[in-house]
Protein backbone atom coordinates (compact mmCIF):
# COMPACT_ATOMS: atom_id res chain seq x y z
CA UNK A 1 0.00 0.00 0.00
CA UNK A 2 1.09 3.55 -0.60
CA UNK A 3 2.72 5.23 1.67
CA UNK A 4 1.09 8.43 1.60
CA UNK A 5 -2.43 6.49 2.57
CA UNK A 6 -0.67 4.83 5.19
CA UNK A 7 0.27 7.48 8.11
CA UNK A 8 -2.99 9.53 7.25
CA UNK A 9 -4.64 5.49 8.17
CA UNK A 10 -2.43 5.23 11.46
CA UNK A 11 -3.57 9.03 12.43
CA UNK A 12 -7.24 8.39 12.05
CA UNK A 13 -6.82 5.26 13.77
CA UNK A 14 -5.30 6.37 16.69
CA UNK A 15 -6.84 9.50 17.26
CA UNK A 16 -10.16 7.08 17.12
CA UNK A 17 -8.21 5.08 19.57
CA UNK A 18 -7.58 7.55 21.62
CA UNK A 19 -11.21 8.72 21.62
CA UNK A 20 -12.09 5.45 22.88
CA UNK A 21 -9.94 5.56 25.82
CA UNK A 22 -11.35 9.15 26.64
CA UNK A 23 -14.66 7.57 26.82
CA UNK A 24 -14.48 4.66 29.11
CA UNK A 25 -13.01 6.86 31.50
CA UNK A 26 -16.06 9.14 31.18
CA UNK A 27 -16.63 8.32 35.39
CA UNK A 28 -13.37 10.31 35.89
CA UNK A 29 -14.32 13.28 33.90
CA UNK A 30 -13.90 16.69 35.85
CA UNK A 31 -17.00 18.87 37.07
CA UNK A 32 -16.03 21.25 34.55
CA UNK A 33 -16.70 18.86 31.85
CA UNK A 34 -19.90 16.91 32.94
CA UNK A 35 -21.75 19.03 30.70
CA UNK A 36 -20.26 17.31 28.16
CA UNK A 37 -20.84 13.87 30.31
CA UNK A 38 -24.01 13.71 30.41
CA UNK A 39 -24.18 15.09 26.50
CA UNK A 40 -22.31 11.50 26.02
CA UNK A 41 -24.26 9.22 28.17
CA UNK A 42 -27.27 10.29 25.93
CA UNK A 43 -25.27 9.53 22.31
CA UNK A 44 -26.50 7.06 20.50
CA UNK A 45 -24.30 3.48 20.78
CA UNK A 46 -23.77 3.59 16.87
CA UNK A 47 -21.94 6.47 16.98
CA UNK A 48 -18.70 5.13 18.83
CA UNK A 49 -19.08 1.95 16.58
CA UNK A 50 -19.65 3.52 13.11
CA UNK A 51 -16.07 4.93 12.82
CA UNK A 52 -14.97 1.48 13.48
CA UNK A 53 -16.91 0.53 10.70
CA UNK A 54 -14.63 2.61 8.17
CA UNK A 55 -11.01 2.46 9.95
CA UNK A 56 -10.65 -1.53 10.38
CA UNK A 57 -10.91 -2.54 7.01
CA UNK A 58 -8.41 0.23 6.13
CA UNK A 59 -6.25 -0.68 9.09
CA UNK A 60 -6.50 -4.85 7.51
CA UNK A 61 -5.91 -3.36 4.18
CA UNK A 62 -2.67 -1.48 5.34
CA UNK A 63 -1.65 -4.70 6.74
CA UNK A 64 -1.46 -2.72 10.88
CA UNK A 65 -2.88 -6.37 12.31
CA UNK A 66 -1.44 -4.96 15.64
CA UNK A 67 -3.36 -1.94 15.38
CA UNK A 68 -6.53 -3.02 13.92
CA UNK A 69 -6.71 -5.45 17.09
CA UNK A 70 -6.57 -3.14 19.78
CA UNK A 71 -9.22 -0.96 18.35
CA UNK A 72 -11.44 -4.10 17.72
CA UNK A 73 -10.80 -4.89 21.18
CA UNK A 74 -11.75 -1.39 22.57
CA UNK A 75 -14.61 -0.52 20.56
CA UNK A 76 -16.34 -3.71 21.98
CA UNK A 77 -15.71 -2.65 25.36
CA UNK A 78 -16.83 1.16 25.18
CA UNK A 79 -19.83 -0.43 22.79
CA UNK A 80 -19.99 -2.91 26.49
CA UNK A 81 -20.10 -0.11 28.72
CA UNK A 82 -22.31 2.41 26.84
CA UNK A 83 -24.94 -0.07 26.33
CA UNK A 84 -25.83 -0.79 29.90
CA UNK A 85 -26.06 -4.76 28.88
CA UNK A 86 -26.15 -6.51 31.85
CA UNK A 87 -25.79 -10.54 32.34
CA UNK A 88 -27.06 -11.90 35.96
CA UNK A 89 -28.87 -15.18 36.87
CA UNK A 90 -31.70 -14.59 38.99
CA UNK A 91 -31.85 -17.80 41.49
CA UNK A 92 -35.38 -17.01 43.69
CA UNK A 93 -35.34 -18.56 47.30
CA UNK A 94 -39.40 -19.21 47.39
CA UNK A 95 -39.59 -19.74 51.49
CA UNK A 96 -37.67 -16.11 51.42
CA UNK A 97 -40.25 -14.44 49.01
CA UNK A 98 -43.00 -15.80 50.53
CA UNK A 99 -42.32 -14.26 53.92
CA UNK A 100 -40.11 -11.35 53.44
CA UNK A 101 -39.71 -9.92 49.67
CA UNK A 102 -40.77 -6.50 49.04
CA UNK A 103 -41.36 -5.82 45.59
CA UNK A 104 -41.31 -2.12 44.27
CA UNK A 105 -42.42 -0.77 40.94
CA UNK A 106 -41.16 2.99 39.40
CA UNK A 107 -42.48 4.15 36.51
CA UNK A 108 -42.52 7.87 34.82
CA UNK A 109 -46.11 8.50 33.36
CA UNK A 110 -45.76 11.01 30.69
CA UNK A 111 -47.98 11.09 28.18
CA UNK A 112 -49.63 7.67 29.56
CA UNK A 113 -53.30 6.90 30.87
CA UNK A 114 -52.98 6.06 34.65
CA UNK A 115 -55.62 2.96 33.47
CA UNK A 116 -52.34 1.67 31.71
CA UNK A 117 -50.23 1.34 34.87
CA UNK A 118 -52.96 0.32 37.23
CA UNK A 119 -53.35 -2.95 35.05
CA UNK A 120 -49.73 -3.46 35.45
CA UNK A 121 -49.97 -3.16 38.91
CA UNK A 122 -52.86 -5.61 38.88
CA UNK A 123 -50.57 -7.75 37.29
CA UNK A 124 -47.53 -7.40 39.15
CA UNK A 125 -49.12 -6.76 42.65
CA UNK A 126 -45.83 -4.25 44.26
CA UNK A 127 -45.79 -3.57 47.94
CA UNK A 128 -44.40 0.09 46.80
CA UNK A 129 -45.16 2.12 43.74
CA UNK A 130 -43.19 5.36 42.82
CA UNK A 131 -44.30 7.36 40.55
CA UNK A 132 -43.15 10.48 38.37
CA UNK A 133 -45.32 12.92 35.94
CA UNK A 134 -48.31 11.60 38.07
CA UNK A 135 -50.94 13.74 38.22
CA UNK A 136 -52.70 13.43 41.99
CA UNK A 137 -55.93 13.59 41.00
CA UNK A 138 -55.87 10.61 39.03
CA UNK A 139 -53.52 8.23 40.72
CA UNK A 140 -55.91 8.87 43.70
CA UNK A 141 -59.32 8.09 41.94
CA UNK A 142 -57.47 4.49 41.01
CA UNK A 143 -55.84 3.99 44.10
CA UNK A 144 -57.53 6.02 46.44
CA UNK A 145 -59.09 3.14 48.35
CA UNK A 146 -58.29 -0.33 50.18
CA UNK A 147 -55.45 -1.78 50.29
CA UNK A 148 -53.61 1.03 48.77
CA UNK A 149 -52.27 4.24 50.63
CA UNK A 150 -51.34 7.28 48.42
CA UNK A 151 -48.86 10.40 48.88
CA UNK A 152 -48.60 13.00 46.06
CA UNK A 153 -46.43 16.02 45.96
CA UNK A 154 -46.47 17.97 42.47
CA UNK A 155 -46.44 15.16 40.23
CA UNK A 156 -44.62 12.59 42.41
CA UNK A 157 -46.81 9.90 43.99
CA UNK A 158 -45.84 6.52 45.90
CA UNK A 159 -48.49 4.13 46.64
CA UNK A 160 -47.90 1.75 49.17
CA UNK A 161 -50.00 -1.96 51.06
CA UNK A 162 -48.85 -0.11 53.61
CA UNK A 163 -49.38 3.18 55.80
CA UNK A 164 -47.06 6.11 54.59
CA UNK A 165 -45.95 9.35 55.97
CA UNK A 166 -44.77 11.91 54.17
CA UNK A 167 -41.34 13.07 55.71
CA UNK A 168 -41.03 15.76 53.24
CA UNK A 169 -40.62 17.11 49.49
CA UNK A 170 -38.21 19.82 47.95
CA UNK A 171 -38.80 21.90 44.94
CA UNK A 172 -36.68 23.04 42.09
CA UNK A 173 -38.64 27.09 42.75
CA UNK A 174 -34.59 28.13 44.38
CA UNK A 175 -33.54 26.91 41.22
CA UNK A 176 -36.00 29.05 39.47
CA UNK A 177 -37.75 25.92 38.20
CA UNK A 178 -41.31 24.23 38.73
CA UNK A 179 -42.06 20.71 40.45
CA UNK A 180 -40.50 18.72 43.29
CA UNK A 181 -37.33 16.86 42.72
CA UNK A 182 -37.64 14.42 46.18
CA UNK A 183 -40.65 13.18 47.87
CA UNK A 184 -39.51 11.32 51.09
CA UNK A 185 -42.22 8.82 52.74
CA UNK A 186 -41.83 6.77 56.02
CA UNK A 187 -43.62 2.98 55.11
CA UNK A 188 -44.42 1.05 58.10
CA UNK A 189 -43.96 -2.63 56.28
CA UNK A 190 -45.19 -5.45 58.79
CA UNK A 191 -41.82 -6.32 59.74
CA UNK A 192 -39.38 -2.54 60.13
CA UNK A 193 -40.21 0.96 59.17
CA UNK A 194 -38.42 2.03 56.24
CA UNK A 195 -37.49 5.54 54.47
CA UNK A 196 -38.43 5.69 50.33
CA UNK A 197 -37.29 8.41 48.60
CA UNK A 198 -39.17 9.06 44.91
CA UNK A 199 -37.29 11.52 43.02
CA UNK A 200 -37.34 13.23 39.65
CA UNK A 201 -34.14 14.46 38.78
CA UNK A 202 -33.47 17.13 35.99
CA UNK A 203 -33.67 16.18 32.45
CA UNK A 204 -30.64 17.06 29.88
CA UNK A 205 -33.34 17.31 27.30
CA UNK A 206 -33.36 21.35 26.75
CA UNK A 207 -29.79 21.22 26.55
CA UNK A 208 -28.93 18.67 24.33
CA UNK A 209 -32.49 20.62 21.91
CA UNK A 210 -30.54 24.16 22.15
CA UNK A 211 -27.12 21.93 21.17
CA UNK A 212 -28.85 20.46 18.14
CA UNK A 213 -30.05 24.14 17.39
CA UNK A 214 -26.67 25.84 17.83
CA UNK A 215 -24.11 23.83 19.10
CA UNK A 216 -21.92 27.17 20.05
CA UNK A 217 -24.80 28.72 22.03
CA UNK A 218 -26.27 25.54 23.28
CA UNK A 219 -23.32 24.82 25.65
CA UNK A 220 -24.57 27.43 27.92
CA UNK A 221 -27.76 26.05 28.41
CA UNK A 222 -26.56 22.15 28.94
CA UNK A 223 -23.94 23.74 31.35
CA UNK A 224 -27.04 25.11 33.07
CA UNK A 225 -28.82 21.79 33.30
CA UNK A 226 -26.15 19.52 34.32
CA UNK A 227 -25.69 22.22 37.14
CA UNK A 228 -29.46 21.60 38.06
CA UNK A 229 -28.42 18.26 38.04
CA UNK A 230 -25.84 18.10 40.29
CA UNK A 231 -27.06 20.52 42.26
CA UNK A 232 -30.36 17.98 43.26
CA UNK A 233 -28.17 14.72 42.85
CA UNK A 234 -26.17 16.63 45.70
CA UNK A 235 -29.58 17.37 48.05
CA UNK A 236 -31.65 14.22 47.28
CA UNK A 237 -28.39 12.06 47.83
CA UNK A 238 -27.75 13.32 51.17
CA UNK A 239 -31.27 13.13 52.29
CA UNK A 240 -31.53 9.08 51.23
CA UNK A 241 -28.02 8.35 52.80
CA UNK A 242 -29.37 9.35 56.14
CA UNK A 243 -32.58 7.51 55.69
CA UNK A 244 -33.16 4.06 57.78
CA UNK A 245 -33.35 1.08 55.27
CA UNK A 246 -33.37 3.64 52.40
CA UNK A 247 -34.61 2.68 49.12
CA UNK A 248 -34.48 5.56 46.62
CA UNK A 249 -36.75 5.00 43.41
CA UNK A 250 -37.75 7.21 39.84
CA UNK A 251 -36.24 9.25 37.12
CA UNK A 252 -33.09 10.22 37.09
CA UNK A 253 -32.30 10.76 33.94
CA UNK A 254 -28.76 9.45 33.95
CA UNK A 255 -27.33 6.69 33.15
CA UNK A 256 -24.74 4.79 35.73
CA UNK A 257 -21.82 5.64 33.25
CA UNK A 258 -22.38 9.33 34.31
CA UNK A 259 -20.23 11.15 36.69
CA UNK A 260 -22.74 12.73 38.62
CA UNK A 261 -24.19 9.64 39.36
CA UNK A 262 -21.04 7.97 39.94
CA UNK A 263 -20.39 11.02 42.55
CA UNK A 264 -23.40 10.94 44.15
CA UNK A 265 -25.33 7.66 44.21
CA UNK A 266 -22.73 5.28 43.77
CA UNK A 267 -22.78 4.54 47.38
CA UNK A 268 -26.21 2.56 46.67
CA UNK A 269 -26.94 -0.38 45.06
CA UNK A 270 -28.22 -0.76 42.01
CA UNK A 271 -31.24 -3.23 41.83
CA UNK A 272 -30.57 -3.68 37.90
CA UNK A 273 -26.79 -3.88 37.92
CA UNK A 274 -27.32 -6.14 40.71
CA UNK A 275 -30.05 -8.41 38.94
CA UNK A 276 -31.22 -7.47 35.57
CA UNK A 277 -30.43 -8.96 32.24
CA UNK A 278 -30.28 -7.70 28.70
CA UNK A 279 -30.16 -3.91 27.86
CA UNK A 280 -32.50 -2.65 30.58
CA UNK A 281 -33.40 0.23 28.43
CA UNK A 282 -36.00 2.55 30.48
CA UNK A 283 -36.56 4.82 27.90
CA UNK A 284 -36.18 4.21 23.92
CA UNK A 285 -36.84 5.74 20.89
CA UNK A 286 -35.74 5.21 17.05
CA UNK A 287 -32.52 6.87 17.99
CA UNK A 288 -31.54 5.53 20.95
CA UNK A 289 -31.89 3.04 23.89
CA UNK A 290 -30.95 3.80 27.82
CA UNK A 291 -30.96 3.29 31.35
CA UNK A 292 -31.96 6.54 33.14
CA UNK A 293 -35.18 5.12 35.38
CA UNK A 294 -33.18 2.97 38.40
CA UNK A 295 -34.17 1.18 41.92
CA UNK A 296 -31.40 1.89 43.91
CA UNK A 297 -31.03 0.80 47.69
CA UNK A 298 -29.42 1.12 51.07
CA UNK A 299 -26.51 -1.69 50.35
CA UNK A 300 -26.33 -2.88 53.92
CA UNK A 301 -29.94 -3.31 54.46
CA UNK A 302 -31.33 -5.12 50.94
CA UNK A 303 -30.36 -7.16 48.27
CA UNK A 304 -31.62 -7.93 45.19
CA UNK A 305 -33.37 -11.20 44.05
CA UNK A 306 -34.63 -10.05 40.80
CA UNK A 307 -34.84 -6.89 38.45
CA UNK A 308 -36.46 -6.39 34.95
CA UNK A 309 -37.99 -3.79 32.76
CA UNK A 310 -41.79 -3.88 32.22
CA UNK A 311 -43.72 -3.50 29.09
CA UNK A 312 -44.35 -0.64 27.78
CA UNK A 313 -47.62 1.33 29.19
CA UNK A 314 -47.50 4.30 26.31
CA UNK A 315 -45.11 6.27 27.67
CA UNK A 316 -41.72 7.58 26.70
CA UNK A 317 -40.14 5.48 29.66
CA UNK A 318 -40.18 2.12 30.81
CA UNK A 319 -41.46 0.83 34.00
CA UNK A 320 -38.85 -0.69 36.12
CA UNK A 321 -39.41 -3.73 38.53
CA UNK A 322 -37.36 -4.96 41.11
CA UNK A 323 -37.76 -7.74 44.23
CA UNK A 324 -35.96 -6.56 47.71
CA UNK A 325 -35.31 -9.10 50.59
CA UNK A 326 -33.40 -8.04 53.76
CA UNK A 327 -29.45 -8.21 53.67
CA UNK A 328 -28.21 -11.44 56.09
Amino acid sequence: MNITLKTPIRIVALVYLLSLLFLLGIQYWPESIFWLASLVCYTPIWFIILPWVFIFPALLYSQRWILASIITITTLLASYAFSSFKLNINSIDQDILQTQKLTVLSANLEGTDPQKIALLIKNIQPDIISLQEATAAQIKHHFGHAPWNVVCESHLCIISKYKLKLVNAVSRKFLQDWGDFIMHVEINTPSKMIDFYNVHLETPREGIQALIKNPIKGIAKMKDVTEHQLIESGIASNLAKKGHLSIVAGDFNMTELSPIYQSYWANFENSFAQKGTGFGYSKSSKWIGIRIDHILYDKNAWSTKRAWVGPSIDSDHFPIITILTPSN
